[in-house]
C-alpha cells in the first residue's frame, strides 16, 4: 500500500476536459493539483505566466473555449511538478501558437528531469521535443525511434527476394507495400558496406535518406 501511495505521488495523468469543474476557476483547479500533489502553491503563479493565461484564469470554467480547456489541464499537471506525466494528445484544439507555447515548456520539463509519456498525432511538432518516438500498430511497437540521433538514416529498396542474405539480424521493417526499410545508424560501416554491394551487384535500386517522423508514419500505415 505504501508503495502504491508513492507512486501517485510521482505520476500524474492528463486529465480530460470532463473532469474538471465548471463552477470553480482555473486558477482553483492549478492550486487543487498543487495541493494533491504537495508542491508548493506559489508555483501556480509562475505557471500561468508561463502559459500567457493572466486574462481568463480566475474566471469560471465554464466560460471556457476549448482550447482554454485544453491548456488548463496541461497547466494542471505542470502544477503537480510530478516526476513522471502522462500525456493525451495535449495539442488537441490548441492553434499554433499555443502548439509551440506548451512545447517549449515540454522542453524544459525534459531538461528538468521529468519522465514524460506522450501519444500525439502531431509528428512535426513531436520532433521537436521527444527523445523517444513508439510507432504502433495494433497493440504492437513496429518502430522504435531514437529521436536524438538526429542523424538517423533508412535504407530503402522494393526487392525482398535477397532478405536473409542481406539483412539476417538487421533492424528492419517490410512495408505494406512490400518495401524494405532499414535503419542503419547502427550498422557497422563494414555490413553497411556489405549490403551496398549485394545491392549493387543484383541491380537493385535503393534510396539512404533521413525521414521524417511524418514522412516514416505514412510509409509505415499507408
Amino acid at each position: 500500500e505504501k508503495t502504491a501511495v508513492k507512486l501517485h505521488q510521482e505520476i500524474c495523468a492528463f486529465p480530460d476536459q470532463s473532469e474538471i469543474f465548471s463552477f470553480m476557476t482555473g486558477r482553483d483547479h492549478l492550486k487543487l493539483y498543487a495541493n494533491l500533489w504537495h508542491n508548493d502553491p506559489q508555483k501556480v503563479k509562475d505557471i500561468i505566466s508561463t502559459l500567457k493565461m493572466e486574462t481568463y484564469i480566475d474566471r469560471k470554467v465554464e466560460t471556457y473555449s476549448l482550447g482554454m480547456k485544453q491548456r488548463l489541464c496541461f497547466a494542471m499537471v505542470v502544477a503537480t511538478n510530478t516526476s513522471v506525466m502522462l500525456l493525451d494528445e495535449v495539442m488537441n484544439g490548441l492553434d499554433l501558437q499555443n502548439v509551440q507555447l506548451i512545447s517549449h515548456v515540454l522542453l524544459n520539463l525534459r531538461a528538468q528531469g521529468k519522465l514524460i509519456i506522450m501519444a500525439s498525432h502531431l509528428l512535426q511538432n513531436l520532433q521537436q521535443y521527444a527523445d523517444q518516438v513508439l510507432f504502433l500498430k495494433n497493440g504492437k511497437i513496429i518502430e522504435n525511434l531514437n529521436n536524438k540521433a538526429e542523424t538517423k538514416k533508412y535504407l530503402e529498396f522494393h526487392d525482398s527476394s535477397l532478405i536473409n542474405d542481406i539483412l539476417e539480424e538487421s533492424n528492419y521493417q517490410i512495408l505494406p507495400n512490400q518495401t524494405i526499410l532499414l535503419s542503419i545508424d547502427e550498422l557497422s560501416q563494414d555490413k553497411f558496406d556489405s549490403i551496398i554491394h549485394i545491392l549493387l551487384e543484383n541491380n537493385i535500386s535503393f534510396t539512404v535518406e533521413k525521414i521524417s517522423l511524418e514522412d516514416l508514419f505514412n510509409k509505415f500505415y499507408e
